[in-house]
């Protein structure tokens, strides 16, 4: 695992976008629906847009509209 990424605030609020700063560094939570990857089933691997460390494979992308089956 990456050594801790460390930033003054106004250095994320420089790399961040106001969404993702929001929800990384308020504890915000995103609308439900309403991101870009709401309906993304392309294949990839996503990674945290703070540090870059990989979270999940888009093979285990989970869908509670699909009555909890992995799509």
């Amino acid at each position: 695992m990456p050594g801790k990424v460390v930033h003054t605030e106004e250095e994320w609020k420089q790399l961040l976008t106001s969404e993702q700063y929001r929800v990384l560094r308020d504890k915000g939570t995103e609308r439900p629906f309403s991101n870009e990857y709401d309906d993304h089933f392309a294949l990839g691997t996503y990674s945290c847009a703070a540090c870059g460390q990989e979270l999940f494979n888009s093979e285990t992308k989970f869908s509670s509209s699909q009555n909890g089956r992995l799509i």
